[in-house]
């Protein structure tokens, strides 16, 4: 059949990080269910240190930072992407973006981890769904005008994304 699922074509180009993710460790010579095991454990790690991290930096002790981490990693459209459709590329996407909300809480704060941590976030984002990027890029330029204040905060968030465009953008060509 000509489809690969969710009305794609088979030829169609997925962006790379998952299959990176997979493909590293079959070079090694991890026998493939493993290598696909290992990519789904970053995924799945990535989710949850994510949400950890954040619920950390952003809420005080208490009762809303567990809540977060258990929505995190008992989220339904997560666990779906993860186990039934296979949608593992999406499901990494979903992952970064609490890495992606972490990176503007540390541009909010002025944090000096605030750049790399979005910027990189971005990148992942970019490079693992297509759906994703579209609509973080959506999320992205609310974010600015709604979380960020000061010039300097601006500017961070103007060099997070440009210097997410740019270690993109081969793919992008």
């Amino acid at each position: 059949s000509p489809w690969a699922g969710a009305g794609s074509h088979a030829l169609l180009i997925y962006p790379p990080l998952f299959r990176l993710l997979v493909g590293i460790p079959l070079v090694a010579g991890v026998p493939p269910d493993h290598a696909r095991a290992s990519g789904l454990l970053v995924v799945t790690l990535c989710n949850a240190v994510g949400a950890a991290l954040l619920a950390t930096h952003w809420l005080p002790p208490g009762g809303w930072r567990g809540t977060l981490l258990l929505g995190a990693v008992l989220n339904p459209y997560f666990l779906v992407n993860l186990y039934v459709r296979g949608a593992w590329p999406e499901a990494l996407a979903q992952g970064l973006l609490w890495w992606l909300t972490l990176g503007l809480l540390g541009l909010q704060q002025d944090k000096r981890w605030g750049l790399p941590v979005s910027s990189a976030a971005l990148v992942g984002v970019i490079l693992s769904n297509w759906n994703a990027s579209l609509l973080t890029a959506l999320v992205w330029l609310v974010a600015a005008g709604v979380v960020l204040r000061g010039k300097r905060q601006w500017m961070g968030w103007l060099w997070s994304g440009l210097l997410a465009l740019t270690l993109t953008s081969p793919f992008w060509l």
